[in-house]
């Protein structure tokens, strides 16, 4: 009976609920959003403690709970000469503290169920702590002995070292880490403080009085500043903090500053990794400071490349072309120096297909404004994401920390969804262009050592191993050689066929049918080159849709690209200098440039020549028959230095002296290839190596 009564009496609500309906629900559309809510920024308290430390406090009296979160400025990028420095003190200041051990504070802490973590940012030290209101007092008092009172044991230390350097070791076998801290170090710089990276080498060398050191110099309570959130008040949870800082020792603090970035040549960055199935990509540029009125627009043109499902990496790489099932793209949030990075884990047998891909989307991107419909999609998920978020009061009390320390108002927080919503698709196109065009990526590979040849058409390719140590060009390791610059040229010319024969050689004509490959295209024509004793030289290239000539006259040079003529100095006028030299006027090259023998490297001997102007080259003579086999060098365009590389090979007799009949040109926008035509002591009027007026 009673069963049927709840039956009778949902029916009688269920039909009651449709006679009272005002309409028909139609169940096939998608309900329209709801208004939009006004934004209003939270509540907060800003004050300061007795030691100088500034205190943040966001009210949540919801649950009983308490966080706090201490950022101290000075983190890994103020390592010095010893990456992982910061870490381990953040790591070490656990292992021991007044009398307890690292037992004793796991035990002390594990009892209450509170939480105490401290990690080592670039920027930064980030102490954080958890725990039931009720037992603040045994986490403040864990947290006094730690920060004012740490006693850096050395067995603590010992065992912490193996463990970093086990983690290294398996950091190695996950390729796309790998590729990540990769592009790190050729973005920044290898010697940039955002672009160093712990090794096994340098942890070893890391001393407890480095740790001790470190600790008493950066983690002072002066700089650093204090969020505290949860079921708390202000004139109650203070006391708490001034009791346990009571004893933290001021002291001042340089201003904290890192020097510009300096990335590495253009080109690609492969790592060798045997038996691999799959290739890891990232490619990568340098963007802008954190404060740089471009960085919320670069932010959202990162998005539109990888932000998940609306992302224009995962609608191409895994949609369209099955390469990929996770490609990714973002900007990193540092304060002084950041990078935009995007890639995928990719088959062997697409790796440069994917890297087509990418670079067609950046360039599409620079070219192209996205449309309104792309960009708010992703103005939506970020705007929403934020106001979401200020659901959490930890949230709400890190972001404004965040914003203290990277010297951004308050106004900047409040006005953020304003700021998102007032950027235009043209701006979005206006920074990848400055920014994120293709042409200024530089491309990081690890993978099997069979897909390096695919990559040849993207620049020139640098080879670093897994500890991100060069193996290839002056800066990879070479074996020393008691051979001085000029017996390796005079070797050369002996290679060439001696210097009686060269001297012989009055004019060279080169007749090349060359192939231009760049951006996927492929372009043939012809390049004419003519050069005579002492530093003379002509040369017209024709590819029909673009044209150039220069020209060398002893100490002058001229360049025409496309109609426009103009003298050219310093260091391109040292480059075709070089040109020359090697060709036919061997005695400058010791005249002018300061040559320097590098060593041996694989089978080649590796000499560096520097010019006055500052043209520098990087030239590989064969370590068994003395001939030229390439050479590197950097040459200024509107978009900076680009890394070059030439190579020559077949070398064959034009009458009784060698000439290499193919010549590669690499640098990252394009590759040109010759079949070379020679010709000696043809007639060739001196009017010829001067632009007629």
């Amino acid at each position: 009976m009673k069963k049927f009564s709840a039956i009778i009496l949902f029916l009688l609500i269920y039909f009651a609920n449709i006679m009272n309906a005002e309409e028909k629900i139609d169940v096939t559309k998608k309900p329209e959003p709801l208004a939009e809510k006004e934004f209003s920024f939270p509540k907060y308290i800003e004050t300061k403690l007795s030691t100088g430390m500034k205190v943040f406090i966001v009210e949540d009296h919801e649950q009983p709970t308490f966080g706090f979160r201490i950022l101290i400025p000075g983190g890994s990028a103020y390592d010095g000469e010893k990456p992982g420095l910061a870490e381990l003190v953040a790591e070490m200041l656990t292992k021991g503290a007044g009398k307890m051990s690292a037992f004793d504070i796991a035990s002390k802490l594990d009892g209450v169920g509170a939480e105490l973590n401290i990690s080592a940012n670039p920027d930064h030290f980030i102490i954080s702590g958890y725990c039931l209101v009720k037992h603040i007092p045994v986490l403040l008092d864990v947290l006094s002995q730690v920060i004012t009172n740490p006693t850096f044991p050395k067995d603590e230390f010992d065992k912490l070292k193996t463990r970093v350097i086990s983690g290294i070791k398996s950091e190695k076998s996950r390729p796309m880490t790998v590729a990540s801290n990769l592009s790190k170090k050729v973005i920044y710089g290898e010697k940039h403080p955002y672009g160093m990276k712990k090794t096994e080498e340098s942890i070893q060398a890391i001393t407890l009085d480095d740790v001790k050191n470190f600790y008493s110099k950066f983690l002072k309570p002066d700089h650093a500043t204090l969020v505290i959130t949860g079921d708390v008040k202000e004139k109650e949870i203070l006391p708490y903090f001034e009791k346990a800082f009571a004893k933290w020792q001021r002291g001042k603090l340089a201003l904290l500053s890192l020097p510009p970035i300096k990335p590495e040549p253009l080109g690609v960055y492969f790592i060798e990794r045997p038996a691999s199935v799959q290739s890891s990509i990232v490619l990568a540029v340098p963007t802008v400071e954190i404060t740089n009125p471009d960085y919320e627009a670069l932010d959202l043109a990162a998005s539109i490349m990888g932000s998940g499902f609306a992302g224009r990496l995962f609608r191409t790489l895994r949609e369209t072309y099955s390469y990929t099932y996770t490609p990714f793209g973002y900007q990193t949030s540092s304060k002084f120096a950041n990078r935009f990075a995007c890639g995928a884990e990719v088959r062997n047998q697409v790796t440069d297909s994917a890297i087509d891909v990418i670079k067609e989307q950046l360039y599409l991107l620079a070219t192209e404004p996205p449309s309104e419909e792309e960009l708010n999609r992703i103005k939506k998920v970020k705007v929403g994401s934020y106001l979401m978020s200020f659901e959490n009061s930890d949230f709400i009390a890190s972001l404004i920390q965040n914003a203290h320390f990277y010297g951004k108002p308050i106004s900047y927080l409040k006005d953020y969804p304003k700021i998102i919503n007032s950027i235009t698709p043209y701006d979005i196109q206006k920074v990848a262009k400055k920014y994120m065009h293709p042409d200024k990526a530089y491309i990081v590979v690890v993978g099997n050592p069979d897909v390096k040849n695919k990559l040849e058409k993207f620049g020139k390719i640098f080879l670093y191993d897994l500890d991100l140590k060069p193996i290839s060009g002056e800066k990879g390791k070479v074996e020393p050689i008691e051979l001085k610059p000029e017996e390796i040229i005079k070797n050369y010319i002996q290679a060439r066929g001696g210097m009686s024969l060269a001297n012989d050689v009055k004019t060279i004509v080169i007749e090349s049918n060359a192939t231009l490959s760049f951006q996927g295209q492929t372009l043939n024509g012809k390049i004419i080159d003519k050069i005579k004793s002492p530093l003379m030289r002509h040369q017209f290239v024709d590819f029909g849709m673009f044209q150039s000539e220069v020209w060398l006259n002893k100490d002058k040079s001229w360049a025409k690209v496309q109609g426009n003529l103009e003298e050219v100095k310093d260091r391109e006028h040292s480059k075709n200098v070089l040109d020359v030299a090697i060709m036919k006027d061997f005695n400058f090259l010791l005249e002018n440039f300061k040559a320097k023998v590098l060593g041996k490297q694989g089978d080649n001997i590796l000499v560096k020549l520097k010019a006055e102007s500052g043209f520098e080259a990087t030239v590989y003579f064969d370590a068994k028959t003395y001939l030229i086999n390439q050479i590197e060098s950097t040459e200024d365009t509107p978009q900076g230095p680009i890394p070059v590389t030439t190579e020559y090979s077949k070398w064959e007799k034009v009458g009784n002296f060698l000439f290499p009949s193919k010549v590669k040109n690499t640098n990252p926008m394009f590759t040109v290839e010759l079949e070379q035509n020679i010709k000696l002591n043809e007639e060739i009027g001196e009017e010829e190596f001067t632009p007629s007026k």
